[in-house]
């Protein structure tokens, strides 16, 4: 929204056109300003809330049992997209 406010709108679109939309760039600058201003506070809130004063618990620091979980994870979704594969290869053989 930005890029486009800004590059679209106030870089091409208003010095185009001629000053019959000058007014509107005041205008247009404030919302860009705006809308900079809500999304810093926006990013700020959330590193100060959700990665400042993150505190983990037990689960988030075992990390041996994390990869082996997602070792886990990752050999039966392999195991089915062979299941699927295999299934889906019949299947098109049979077709042609």
């Amino acid at each position: 929204m930005v890029d486009i406010l800004k590059v679209e709108v106030l870089g091409e679109q208003l010095s185009r056109k001629s000053e019959s939309f000058a007014g509107l760039r005041p205008s247009l600058e404030r919302i860009l300003a705006d809308i900079h201003e809500r999304l810093t506070f926006r990013a700020r809130t959330y590193i100060r809330d959700e990665i400042a004063n993150y505190i983990p618990i037990n689960e988030d620091l075992d990390y041996p049992e994390k990869l082996e979980h997602s070792a886990d994870v990752v050999s039966e979704t392999t195991e089915i997209l062979r299941r699927i594969l295999r299934g889906t290869g019949e299947k098109l053989k049979g077709n042609f």
